[in-house]
Order: C-alpha cells, then structure tokens, then sequence
C-alpha cells in the first residue's frame, strides 16, 4: 500500500474508514432516539452537504472510526462498501418515521438529526473517493517519475494496482 506521507490513509484505509463509518451511523439512526421535529434547517442541510465532502477542512476521525486492518484487499473493501450502502439504501426505502424527529449525537457536529445523519453519509463517502483519487494520483505521479529515472522516496516497496484501478 502506498501512503502519499506518514501518518495519510492508504486507498485502502480510506475506502475501510468509508465503511467502517457509514455501519456506524446507520446504527445510530436506526436506534435514534425520539425528539419533536424541528422543521427542516436548509441552512444546516446545505452547510452539512458543502462541507462534508470538503477535503480543504481538515477532520479527524475517532479512534473506533480509524482503519484497522480490518479487510485483506481493496476487493474485499468494495464489497464491504457495496453491502454497507445497500443496507443504507434498504433502511431508507423501508423507514416510515419521519427522521427529522429522529436524534443522534455526533462526535463532532453534536447532535443531528437522523436526516441530516443521513446527509452525512452521502457525503462522508464522497470525501473519501476524493481522498483515494488524490492517493491515486499521487502514486501514478511518483510512478511517471520512477520511469523517467527520477527518484522519488515511497513509503511503501509495493503499489496495489487493484486499488489504483478502483479508486478512479
């Protein structure tokens, strides 16, 4: 796996953080608790959606959200990723309650609601294609480089073709 500096995701970790946190808020909003409706906040919605897909603001992930290792291959993550999103997709298509009087707690925006969760998982996950595109871009500059003769120092020995392949 490369990592465009110490202390960056992978394509992989990326795309395992995607996941990992999309399973965690969909839990949170399926057992979301019950707060009179507040109205929609287009204000908030939009804020939610144009900031967090936002790579310019910096966000650190909480410990529990962090790669773990926890899928062998990019392959393994895509269908990860794949199953997650159809289980997001699926609760959607299926819930009858209004998730505007629906409350979570995020750990960094307080509490929201299921609605607005949902917001940022749409665009939670986009933040991290945008990520894995710029780990990609990165590798495929530093692999130009290497066959011009340039040298350039890679954290990692080995690329993972499967993950530049995927991730755009």
């Amino acid at each position: 796996m490369y990592r465009t500096a110490p202390g960056c995701w992978s394509i992989l970790e990326c795309a395992e953080h995607a996941i990992v946190a999309e399973r965690f808020y969909l839990e949170q909003i399926q057992s979301a608790e019950e707060f009179p409706a507040q109205g929609i906040n287009k204000l908030r919605e939009s804020a939610i959606l144009l900031y967090g897909s936002n790579r310019s603001i910096p966000a650190q992930a909480p410990d529990e959200l962090c790669p773990a290792d926890r899928f062998a291959s990019l392959s393994e993550a895509v269908q990860g990723f794949l199953e997650t999103r159809e289980a997001t997709i699926r609760f959607v298509a299926l819930c009858r309650q209004d998730l505007r009087t629906r409350r979570v707690t995020h750990k960094v925006m307080g509490p929201l609601s299921a609605h607005e969760t949902l917001l940022l998982i749409s665009c939670h996950a986009d933040r991290h294609r945008i990520q894995m595109q710029e780990v990609r871009r990165k590798v495929c500059t530093w692999q130009r480089d290497l066959d011009a003769g340039i040298e350039k120092e890679c954290l990692q020995a080995e690329p993972v073709p499967e993950a530049m392949a995927l991730a755009g």
